[in-house]
């Protein structure tokens, strides 16, 4: 009967073991194979499709609240369906003549294929992406790797009939494109409606490079006058703008004192009233004498502070410095030929300008 007990005891302590070992190593097992879940489609993250891999054809659509006109038939016609979603698909053709003109540039139409259950159609140019340029910059946020890519530029006009160029900036990788969430910046880095960053301004081109700082990632531009530099981060699921400075380009530590001056330009002082600052075409600093945003300056260290002084950045909105608003300045300085307001690759962009060698508040 002992006997009997004492290999029962036995049983249940082998049997409580097993159970025990086998309970562990499950748990174990479950913790080794725990992986991140995938990315979900959003707003922000799109699932990329095989048309992807044709770069020269790749289309993307982003619709706004209302839509975009898919006009069907072999020509562009008046039949209309409605784009709501977000579609990748491929270029077919493009129209000859231009659709229609809004006041800033012809618009053309291109035949499109959309879709995985395909739609065929023709929309308007300036309804669709297609790609400017891949392989911009490269990002690491632990251990993921990230492209930046451009798409071409949209030529957009406001409701007061202000012509800009409108420039989607995104990431990639061999899974998603990454939209930018930028609903919580201004007009300057995201079109009327659209939550997602395309930077706004009147340039037909952005030369990005890019560079990491910490967790940030940071692009940077050139536009007339000044650098932009935009910061970017990883929230743990998209990406979202973070900030954007501009740093005003009109020092002239390098240039030839006598480069560029006319022969019987005059020194001059006068006494001025700052106005307004702002970007538009190019950077604007208005005084009551003239506009000093293309301005060459060569001042002194207290002088040079006080000038970069006049502005303030908010949300990258150049704005006057409130503190000198509508303030006095005596200004020094005699006219020179220059880089004027403009694209300065091209012709134009010489002008007359000031160069300006003293500053100081009245």
């Amino acid at each position: 009967m002992r006997t009997t007990i004492a290999l029962l005891a036995l049983s249940i302590f082998l049997f409580s073991c097993s159970q025990s070992n086998t309970s562990q190593e499950t748990e174990e097992n479950t913790d080794s194979t725990t992986v991140a879940e995938p990315l979900k489609k959003t707003l922000w993250n799109i699932p990329l499709t095989t048309a992807w891999q044709d770069e020269a054809h790749f289309i993307f659509t982003v619709p706004d609240d209302y839509g975009i006109d898919l006009m069907i038939g072999s020509t562009p016609s008046k039949t209309d369906d409605l784009l709501t979603d977000t579609l990748q698909g491929k270029v077919l053709d493009r129209a000859v003549e231009p659709l229609l003109n809004n006041g800033c540039e012809s618009m053309r139409s291109m035949q499109v294929e959309l879709g995985t259950d395909p739609k065929r159609g023709w929309v308007r140019a300036e309804d669709v992406y297609t790609i400017r340029k891949l392989n911009i910059a490269t990002f690491t946020n632990d251990g993921a790797t990230f492209n930046v890519g451009l798409m071409d530029p949209w030529y957009r006009t406001d409701d007061n009939g202000t012509c800009y160029f409108t420039h989607l900036i995104f990431l990639y990788d061999d899974q998603y494109l990454y939209l930018i969430d930028a609903e919580e910046a201004e007009f300057e880095l995201r079109w009327k409606k659209a939550k997602h960053l395309s930077v706004v301004n009147m340039l037909d081109n952005l030369n990005l490079t890019g560079e990491k700082r910490g967790k940030t990632w940071v692009l940077t531009w050139g536009e007339p006058n000044v650098k932009k530099e935009l910061s970017l981060v990883w929230t743990g699921d998209h990406v979202k703008y973070q900030s954007m400075n501009t740093i005003l380009q009109n020092d002239v530590d390098d240039l030839n004192p006598d480069e560029g001056v006319e022969a019987d330009a005059p020194l001059q002082t006068v006494t001025c009233t700052l106005q307004y600052a702002g970007l538009g075409d190019c950077f604007h600093l208005e005084f009551d004498c003239g506009d000093f945003g293309s301005a060459q300056v060569d001042l002194n260290e207290e002088e040079a502070a006080l000038w970069h002084d006049l502005t303030s950045d908010e949300n990258g909105e150049v704005i006057v410095n409130p503190k000198y608003d509508g303030k006095e300045f005596e200004i020094t300085y005699k006219v020179i030929i220059g880089q004027g307001c403009g694209d300065p690759s091209l012709d134009h962009s010489q002008d007359e300008i000031q160069r300006v060698t003293g500053f100081k508040l009245k």
